[in-house]
């Protein structure tokens, strides 16, 4: 919230791109709205566990086994300005690849095709 008012989305999308990292912590499900959104604008997405799912295969996320130790992770990726900007790099290609519209709907299209030929 800014200043106890809600965030308009076009705002939190400004503010996620000007983030040069994401803490994105499982909710209540598997996964979270929060690394597609930190992907396509280029974040590094530090994430816990994922589901085995076919868009999440070689992601190029940091994984943290335990939250409580977090700022390890994070100093570690903080103090290796290499790996920070090739994560950087990867990110969004592997949003582009994977998960924008354009993506998805190439992967309908595919499904839809192979359905067709059966």
């Amino acid at each position: 919230a800014e200043g106890g008012r809600v965030m308009t989305p076009e705002n939190y999308m400004k503010e996620m791109a000007n983030s040069k990292i994401c803490l994105a912590p499982r909710g209540t499900s598997l996964e979270t709205f929060r690394h597609y959104e930190a992907a396509s604008v280029g974040s590094v997405i530090v994430s816990g566990k994922l589901p085995p799912t076919w868009f999440y295969r070689n992601v190029p996320f940091v994984f943290v086994n335990d939250w409580r130790n977090v700022d390890q992770v994070l100093h570690r990726l903080l103090q290796d300005p290499d790996n920070l900007k090739r994560l950087h790099v990867e990110t969004p290609k592997w949003w582009n690849s994977r998960l924008s519209p354009t993506a998805l709907a190439d992967f309908v299209v595919n499904v839809l095709r192979k359905q067709a030929s059966v």
